[in-house]
């Protein structure tokens, strides 16, 4: 062959692109039909909700009763006329076990209603796909032949070999890669349908409304939508291909060469591959040959020689540029994207797109702010690694702190006090703060526990408290206080109850175990490392329970002080006191204002090894515990007397 093998990566690369536009309008046609039928199921679950509904929520109970009389007559008669219109022994296989029964409900019926629909979708996809599949192997089959012939004289292409229907056909059987595309789409299917049906049965059970079911089965059609899409290309690229090295074993090609697509998109493996020279006996797709993976892009072109001139690759922002044809992909990366910063973060970007997307729908889901595309937050996080983080490590107690809190002041406080007097008050809370310890107790009986789950517990999960035991307060108390959205918070996501404690154990002790301090809550002091809270603790001055139902008072955060902390009715007096008086240390504040503690709470997990120090004001614990405590890097103190010893 007298062509250079640029003449031929320049052929194989029209033809690859060519091949993309087509599977791309197959891709097209079938996403048209997953949206048909996604709007014929969202009827039938629509009918379902309509007939066996109270008060929006599906009675199970109701729904699976079963068919009886007219009702059971109909749905023989429809299954029946369905089996004569179905061709597949896949479907067929399903629909004669279905035949059987003599007892089905009418939640079963609806599953058979939706079971149309998704076999509506998939057969039109099995048609496309095999049509399609047909069209690429005998298309690059001809082309190859075609670009050989015109390249070496041999223009008489019509004395090749032409492929028969019967070929082609034992090329679909062949599972190339463990399975052949007819099997992989009916699995599809399969996995699709038993997805659904699961679906509906949790939403009917979990008392979700009609909307919430609809939503629900939109989101697995849409993963079977995308998982067609990538059959479509993935099965497109091997039919392309083994057209293409039909066509090599005819004319008598000996090597090939492998050819990458010089982008970030690129796979590990293509990269590798780019550029390595493989004899046409030993091509093997996924080992040595197109397509290596699902959705690979590479092509492969007849090897001749040294490669001469420049070759297609693709900027940071997806532009075509002309770079040396000699280079491979690790050779171009290389000299052209290693250099080059952006180019990485943009690369960065797509290798992690995927767990990217996972995180920024579980932040929308969990009501965290977040940017409104997820382009933008992808460029949030790999550009502006401070506010990413800010983001990253918001428990869902306080995703919509920040907003509530200037609502707050905007709403309640602004008028109230001045601008002056208020930079007063919440510098004397920083300082108090600064000069505190973060601490929590808990009673003794609950230290083994605490131990062997390395993890600090809320009264939703204990259904214990010093105080006042009510779910529905404390709810309401965290909406009020954090502007948290309830609806979405399991019982772990609560936050859990302390107070700033003096550095001295024994003014700790001998304060709070006065009425209303916090010896009620529990004989053991437990101080967390600030460092290892940063942003996740808040504070208001006083118990916050009566006043948060009450909605006089919001929490502040411990690291800059908001004066609405502090019960609106008593702002004007606590700013009076705060501003006439001189405070030594948080008893100081608190006995001078006249509030029981500065309350604090903690939000998201809250573990051992977050906390510095404990001390026993009571019983001392037998020694296994105090040695698992120290194995956190606790240090461990007791109350002896009028002195406090390490233990």
């Amino acid at each position: 062959m007298p062509r250079k093998s640029n003449y031929w990566i320049k052929r194989a690369l029209e033809r690859s692109r060519a091949d993309i536009r087509s599977a791309d309008e197959v891709v097209k046609t079938i996403n048209d039909a997953f949206y048909n039928c996604l709007k014929e199921i969202e009827k039938e679950i629509s009918v379902l909700y309509y007939r066996y509904a109270e008060d929006n929520e599906l009675d199970y109970d109701l729904a699976t009763k079963l068919l009886t009389g007219d009702e059971y007559k109909s749905f023989r008669m429809g299954l029946e006329e369905y089996m004569d219109l179905i061709d597949s022994p896949e479907i067929q296989l399903e629909l004669n076990t279905l035949s059987t029964r003599s007892r089905i409900s009418h939640l079963e019926e609806t599953f058979f209603n939706i079971q149309k629909q998704i076999d509506k979708a998939y057969i039109y996809q099995h048609e496309a796909v095999e049509s399609l599949m047909k069209e690429s192997l005998q298309t690059n089959y001809h082309r190859v032949l075609f670009d050989i012939g015109v390249a070496t004289g041999e223009t008489a292409v019509k004395d090749f070999h032409k492929l028969t229907i019967g070929e082609i056909v034992k090329e679909f059987e062949r599972p190339w890669s463990g399975k052949n595309f007819s099997e992989r789409i009916w699995k599809n299917r399969a996995k699709l349908k038993d997805a659904l049906e699961e679906e509906i049965v949790k939403m009917a059970i979990s008392g979700a409304d009609c909307t919430q079911a609809i939503e629900s089965v939109a989101k697995k059609m849409d993963v079977s939508k995308k998982a067609a899409a990538t059959l479509v290309h993935t099965e497109q690229a091997y039919f392309s291909s083994l057209g293409t090295l039909k066509a090599y074993n005819e004319m008598g090609v000996d090597e090939y060469i492998y050819v990458a697509t010089l982008d970030l998109r690129t796979s590990d493996i293509c990269r590798d591959l780019d550029h390595e020279v493989f004899s046409i006996k030993d091509a093997q797709a996924g080992v040595n040959y197109p397509p290596m993976h699902p959705r690979c892009r590479s092509t492969t072109a007849p090897y001749t020689g040294a490669l001469e001139g420049t070759r297609t690759a693709r900027d940071m922002f997806n532009n075509e540029v002309k770079v040396d044809k000699s280079l491979n992909y690790k050779e171009w990366h290389k000299k052209y994207a290693e250099s080059d910063p952006k180019y990485l973060i943009e690369e960065k970007k797509w290798n992690n797109r995927h767990n990217d997307k996972k995180q920024y729908n579980k932040y929308k889901k969990e009501g965290i702010k977040v940017p409104k595309s997820f382009d933008k937050y992808q460029e949030m996080k790999y550009n502006n690694s401070k506010k990413a983080d800010k983001i990253k490590d918001v428990p869902k107690t306080l995703s919509n702190f920040e907003s509530h809190s200037k609502n707050w002041y905007e709403s309640n406080i602004k008028n109230r006090i001045s601008t002056a007097d208020k930079k007063i008050v919440e510098k004397t809370l920083d300082d108090i703060v600064r000069t505190s310890e973060y601490s929590i107790r808990i009673k003794s009986k609950d230290l083994e526990s605490l131990v062997t789950d390395n993890r600090f517990k809320n009264q939703f999960e204990t259904n214990t408290s010093g105080g006042t035991v009510s779910k529905d307060y404390r709810k309401e108390a965290t909406t009020q206080l954090f502007g948290a959205n309830t609806k979405k918070l399991k019982k772990s996501d609560y936050e859990k109850y302390g107070y700033l404690g003096n550095k001295d154990y024994l003014k700790d002790f001998d304060h709070n175990k006065m009425w209303g301090g916090t010896d009620q809550y529990g004989d053991v002091i437990f101080r967390f490392d600030k460092k290892a809270l940063k942003g996740r603790v808040t504070m208001t001055v006083n118990n916050s329970l009566g006043n948060a139902v009450n909605k006089k008072v919001i929490a502040s955060s411990t690291e800059k002080a908001n004066i609405g902390c502090i019960e609106l009715n008593a702002i004007n007096k606590y700013t009076d006191l705060i501003k006439n008086n001189k405070f030594n240390s948080v008893e100081d504040l608190v006995n001078k204002i006249n509030v029981r503690y500065i309350e604090l709470q903690y939000h998201g997990k809250l573990t051992l090894g977050e906390v510095k120090e404990v001390c026993f004001t009571q019983d001392v614990p037998e020694k296994s515990l105090i040695e698992a405590l120290k194995g956190h890097n606790i240090k461990a103190y007791k109350i002896e007397g009028d002195r406090c010893v390490e233990i």
